[in-house]
């Protein structure tokens, strides 16, 4: 079975009813969005694991409303816009159940399409934050990447800095060295004069 983004749809093994957002024909998977105690979740399923639902009960919607329609009135009325119909029902007093019955069907089909507006909503905010989530973590990286390369910066002024104290100890010892060499010729010749 193919299902199309706004389907309603449930598992054959049970659940709520759950809303198509995404499919994938070539992989046979089908992502769905609902809610759970104002909870967005979603979820991907395989297509067999899931029924339709919405056109079993827009049927019965559509089929329930013509056939209020149909034996009450007359087609010509049927065909009206749902205000119109709805005073007409109401003039005389003796269509007021099968009006109400209207009015509900008319805000079901109303409620279905606002749930489906939600839903994708939803599901548009659903993926939005992945984005957001995704730039988070490329920031992480790049954070991750800067602090090691202030720890290479670091060791290297370490090692600098050592570099430099071992430069400055041989230097010290060659200037010892030196100033002991020169100590000793001048005693020699001292000694060589006397």
């Amino acid at each position: 079975m193919t299902f199309a983004v706004g389907d309603s749809v449930k598992l054959k093994s049970g659940g709520p009813v759950i809303t198509v957002i995404a499919v994938d024909q070539p992989a046979g998977s089908v992502a769905c969005s609902w809610f759970n105690d104002r909870t967005a979740m979603r979820e991907t399923f395989p297509s067999a694991a899931l029924k339709r639902v919405d056109q079993r009960r827009k049927t019965l919607i559509g089929t329930l409303k013509a056939a209020l329609l149909g034996q009450k009135l007359g087609m010509d009325q049927a065909n009206q816009s749902p205000l119109k119909l709805l005073m007409s029902l109401g003039e005389d007093g003796s269509n007021i159940a099968m009006a109400a019955v209207l009015i509900i069907l008319l805000l079901v089909e109303d409620g279905d399409k606002d749930l489906q507006a939600q839903m994708q909503n939803a599901y548009a905010m659903m993926q939005v934050k992945e984005a957001i989530r995704n730039l988070i973590d490329q920031l992480d990286e790049i954070q991750s990447e800067l602090d090691s390369d202030n720890e290479i910066s670091e060791m290297g002024s370490m090692a600098l800095q050592m570099l430099m104290d071992a430069r400055s100890k041989l230097l010290q010892t060659a200037s010892d060295i030196e100033k002991t060499l020169s100590d000793t010729a001048t005693a020699i010749v001292q000694n060589i004069k006397q």
